[in-house]
């Protein structure tokens, strides 16, 4: 496992999702994006999916920290946890950090990182859905990708893994010319955002 030197301070507020970086509070990664409404199915969109989301990653989390307690897991989320040891095991993902919590100085945001680690041999930054792949996954990704590098974390690839019910996965690589667009894509987002909350 690797550690971050962090030269500032980040807190986060879990309730109402609030990073505050030495002292004052900036936008997250999914904030911006839901800001800016470039996240698609809102009219489909439920309060359990987003509890899902959340207890899915909470799984996988204590699954990579060696702390899973499985007697206490929903049986609607085995196929989702199923998933993810099927993809780390095919794929010899070696993880080296998990839900690791960063902010860019330089650019005013926060976020959480789901893992990074080492695939096929290459560092990389993999983010965990539950569902179906969107556009904006792809600035997500990037965003969080300028993040890490902002800290001298280099991912080589990116890669957004969705988990199914049925545990199976499917696996998106995001290429180099993919990532330039979307940070683009991102900062442009994330300035309108700032402004807004400014104005």
């Amino acid at each position: 496992m690797i550690q971050i030197v962090k030269p500032y301070t980040l807190m986060f507020d879990e309730e109402p999702h609030e990073y505050w970086l030495n002292g004052f509070r900036v936008p997250s990664v999914t904030q911006v994006l839901a800001a800016r409404k470039l996240y698609k199915g809102d009219e489909w969109w439920k309060e359990e999916h987003r509890v899902r989301g959340i207890a899915v990653h909470v799984a996988t989390q204590l699954e990579d920290e060696d702390d899973l307690d499985e007697t206490t897991l929903a049986p609607e989320l085995a196929g989702y946890l199923d998933a993810w040891r099927k993809f780390k095991a095919e794929r010899r993902y070696a993880i080296e950090l998990i839900e690791e919590r960063l902010a860019s100085v330089s650019l005013g945001y926060a976020g959480t990182i789901d893992r990074w680690g080492r695939l096929d041999g290459k560092t990389a930054l993999v983010d965990i859905k539950t569902g179906g792949w969107q556009a904006a996954y792809a600035l997500q990704i990037a965003a969080y990708r300028a993040m890490l590098a902002e800290h001298g974390v280099m991912s080589e690839i990116a890669v957004c893994v969705t988990l199914q019910a049925d545990g199976s996965y499917h696996l998106r690589h995001l290429n180099t010319i993919d990532l330039y667009r979307a940070e683009a894509l991102w900062r442009n987002a994330l300035a309108l955002t700032q402004w807004h909350l400014a104005a």
